[in-house]
This record gives structure tokens, C-alpha cells and sequence, in this order.
């Protein structure tokens, strides 16, 4: 009888030893299960001096920047809305869309309901290069490119924390009228390798 209690207590001790060192394994996104959603309403326009971060995991680091940027030669000016990754997070850009002169690729929008995953479709890639927004070629005051037409849309991310990968998206605006961009929100899995809906929240 006592040998069984003992065994007993020797497979709990090894069940709690297991389950602490599993949790010491987490991750800070990983503390907290489903999905992280925030709202931001956080807008960006050419007269500010600096560009719109985000900490989407919350872990005290930024981990993408809204910013803008500007390019003139002695024939052409142009002026743009830019996304770049702040770590070793990637975006879902479209290939054969580099801009050499802002270092750039044209980002992917997405609607509401789609799959964000490691899977895309063959013209897309995960990529780390700056994301397109809107261009403005010089003296016009409208920008174009595909984010411009004033309709909500939707970029892929993908945050890299300790080896892992966790999947979200950012919702953003531009406004025609203030010739800006909006950041309206974002959300992220924290099941890392598990796929995430556009807009989902919860």
C-alpha cells in the first residue's frame, strides 16, 4: 500500500514538474488564450513629424510602423504611406511589385472573412520589405495605389516571438479629404502557428 502511494506521488510530482516547465516555455502572447483585438483610431498625414507604431502583442516592443516618406529627383517628386516591420515580422505583399526608389512592395488587402495563415497564393509572399499604402506623384494632391480609394481595408501580419509565429491583421483607412491614413485596429492569434479571420475578434 505504501509503495502505491508513493508511486502515486512520484507521477503527480513528475505531472506538475511537466506542466510548470511547459508554461515556463509560454510566451507572453501565449499567457493569454484567443484571440487579441484592439481599437486604435490613430491617424497619420504629412504633417506630422513622426509615424503611427504598434506594440500588437503588447510586449513593450513595436513591432510595425504607419510612416510616411518622400523622394525627388530634378524631373519627378513623389510622396507615400509606407508600412515597415519593426523586428522579424513579416507582412503578405504582392510579388513582382518592388519600387526601388522606397525600397517597396505593393501590400495585400484582404476582405473581411479570409484566412490569414502561412499558406497564400502564389502571387503573394511573406515578406519583410516596406509595404505600399498610396503614392502621390507631385503636383497632384491625391495619392493612389491600391490602399487609396477611401474604403476600410485589410493588411496580413505575421509577429515572430521567440521562434514562433503568430498570425493577425491591421485594418486601415485613408481619407481622400485629409489625404491620411487611419489605423482603425488590429487583432492576433495567441495559439502560435494557428491561422486567424479577417476581422475576427474573439
Amino acid at each position: 500500500m505504501f509503495k502505491l502511494f508513493r508511486l502515486a506521488a512520484f507521477v503527480t510530482l513528475i505531472g506538475l514538474f511537466n506542466a510548470h516547465c511547459k508554461k515556463e516555455n509560454e510566451t507572453p502572447l501565449e499567457k493569454q488564450k484567443g484571440i487579441h483585438y484592439k481599437e486604435i483610431n490613430s491617424t497619420l498625414n504629412f504633417n506630422q513629424t513622426s509615424g503611427l507604431k504598434l506594440d500588437i502583442n503588447e510586449d513593450g516592443a513595436y513591432d510595425f510602423e504607419i510612416y510616411k516618406d518622400k523622394y525627388k529627383t530634378d524631373m519627378d517628386s513623389l510622396k507615400g504611406f509606407f508600412v515597415k516591420n519593426l523586428g522579424n515580422h513579416k507582412m503578405i505583399e504582392i510579388k513582382l511589385t518592388h519600387n526601388p526608389l522606397f525600397d517597396c512592395m505593393n501590400l495585400m488587402s484582404y476582405s473581411a472573412e479570409e484566412i490569414i495563415s502561412e499558406s497564400l497564393p502564389e502571387e503573394h509572399s511573406w515578406d519583410s520589405k516596406n509595404g505600399l499604402l498610396a503614392l502621390r506623384h507631385e503636383p497632384n494632391t491625391t495619392f493612389i495605389a491600391r490602399w487609396s480609394d477611401g474604403a476600410p481595408k485589410t493588411m496580413g501580419i505575421r509577429l515572430m516571438v521567440d521562434g514562433k509565429n503568430y498570425y493577425g491583421w491591421i485594418k486601415l483607412q485613408y481619407s481622400r479629404e485629409n489625404n491620411s491614413i487611419t489605423i482603425l485596429s488590429y487583432a492576433c492569434n495567441r495559439a502560435a502557428e494557428e491561422p486567424i479571420k479577417v476581422g475576427q475578434m474573439q
